[in-house]
C-alpha cells in the first residue's frame, strides 16, 4: 500500500481546488425558483431542499434533523464532547474551528471595530451593530400584539412572552417559573442566602437593590409627600402612589356614561364618540 505524506495531500487538495475552479465557471444548473445557478446537479440538489424543507440527516441521539451531511457531523460533536480545536495562548478547546476563531480575538487587545458616533471601539462586529442602536431612535422589532417597537431583538422576546404567559426559565430550588433570565437571576438570591445590599441607617441585608430602596421609602424616609389635588399627605411613597392613581381614574372619568379614561385626550375623544352617536 502507498503512504502519502502530509505535503503530498496538501498538493492534492490544491488540484483538487484548482480544477474545481475551472468547472465553476460553468454553473448550467439552475434553480427554477430563485435562478441560482449551480456547477453540479449534487450542488443543485443540495440547494432545493431549502425550498422544500427537506433534512434528511437526522441525529440519532436527539432528532434534529439537517439538510447537508457536515451539518450533522458537526452537531454530532456537541454530543461526544469532542472538542479538537485548542488555543495555543489559554489552552481552552472548541468544537468548532470557527469558534476558536472568535476566542483567539479576545486574547490581542485589538478593538478594531470603532463607532463613528462616540469613537468607542470593539473586537468584535456584532457588539458594534448592538452599540450603533443606542444612538439611533430607530426601533426596527415590532410587536404584533401591543405594536410597540424596540431597539432589540431579545427584548421582543422578552415582550413576546408577556403577551403569550411563557415561562421558560425555571428555578431548580422551588420550581418557580420567570419569562426573563434576570428574573430568575433575582429569585435565585433568595436561596443562596446572598444579601449584598445593606441599608446605612439600620444595616439591615437584602438581596434585590428593589427591595433595599423599598425598605428605605417605607421605613427611614423622613419626607413626606402631598397630593396637589386634595391636600392630603402620605409618609409611605407607595401608598402616596396609589392615591394618585385613584384621583387619576376620578379626573379622567366620563361623567355620562362612567367610563373611566387613562388621559384628557382619551376622555375627549370618548365624549365626540358619545355625542356623535346621539345625534345619529
Amino acid at each position: 500500500m502507498k503512504e502519502f505524506s502530509f505535503s503530498d495531500i496538501l498538493q492534492a487538495k490544491e488540484q483538487d481546488m484548482s480544477a474545481s475552479k475551472k468547472t465553476s465557471a460553468k454553473k448550467n444548473f439552475k434553480c427554477i425558483t430563485c435562478s441560482k445557478s449551480f456547477d453540479s446537479q449534487s450542488n443543485l440538489n443540495v440547494h432545493l431542499r431549502i425550498h422544500s424543507g427537506e433534512k434528511p440527516y437526522k441525529c440519532s441521539q436527539c432528532d434534529k434533523c439537517f439538510r447537508q451531511l457536515p451539518h450533522l457531523q458537526r452537531h454530532l460533536k456537541t454530543h461526544s464532547r469532542e472538542k479538537p480545536y485548542k488555543c495555543t495562548q489559554c489552552d481552552k478547546c472548541f468544537s468548532r474551528s470557527s469558534g476558536l476563531q472568535t476566542h483567539l480575538k479576545i486574547h490581542p487587545d485589538e478593538r478594531s471595530f470603532k463607532c463613528t458616533q462616540c469613537s468607542k471601539c470593539f473586537k468584535h462586529r456584532f457588539v458594534l451593530n448592538n452599540h450603533v442602536k443606542i444612538h439611533g431612535s430607530e426601533k426596527p422589532y415590532r410587536c404584533t400584539q401591543s405594536d410597540k417597537c424596540f431597539k432589540y431583538n431579545h427584548v421582543l422576546n422578552d415582550r413576546f412572552r408577556v403577551h403569550s404567559g411563557e415561562k421558560p426559565y425555571k428555578c431548580t430550588h422551588c420550581d418557580t417559573c420567570f419569562s426573563q433570565s434576570s428574573n430568575l437571576k433575582r429569585h435565585l438570591s433568595i436561596h443562596t442566602i446572598k444579601t449584598p445590599y445593606r441599608c446605612a441607617h439600620c444595616d439591615k441585608c437584602f438581596a434585590c437593590r428593589s427591595t433595599l430602596f423599598q425598605h428605605y421609602m417605607a421605613v427611614h424616609r423622613k419626607t413626606v409627600d402631598k397630593c396637589s389635588d386634595c391636600g392630603k399627605c402620605f409618609k409611605k411613597y407607595s401608598t402616596f402612589k396609589k392615591h394618585l392613581c385613584k384621583r387619576k381614574k376620578e379626573k379622567f372619568t366620563c361623567w355620562v356614561c362612567g367610563k373611566f379614561c387613562f388621559n384628557v385626550c382619551g376622555l375627549l375623544r370618548h365624549l365626540s364618540k358619545y355625542f356623535l352617536r346621539r345625534q345619529a
